[in-house]
């Protein structure tokens, strides 16, 4: 399998994003659908595997960091409520 380097995210990440579930149109007349990772490899002529790897490192690149210290936040609250004793 070809592993994924810097050069090689940056080259396809525009691609991959474009044609996986992240974008997501529909003007109720015209049936659209995001394509599989294989389907994206086999355009870009890349494994799926890595294709997969590709949109995996997009997803998590795409959110803002104060929204995983927000989620680390909103976690431990849900957590101290869960084992807070009945009173």
């Amino acid at each position: 399998m070809q592993t994924l380097t810097p050069e090689i995210y940056r080259r396809y990440r525009d691609e991959v994003f474009k044609h996986s579930l992240a974008i997501q149109e529909y003007d109720g007349l015209t049936p659209r659908r995001a394509l599989t990772d294989a389907e994206i490899g086999a355009r870009l002529e890349i494994p799926a595997e890595l294709v997969t790897e590709i949109r995996c490192v997009l997803e998590v690149d795409g959110v803002p960091l104060v929204f995983w210290k927000e989620a680390e936040s909103f976690k431990q609250v849900r957590c101290l409520k869960r084992v807070k004793p009945d009173d």
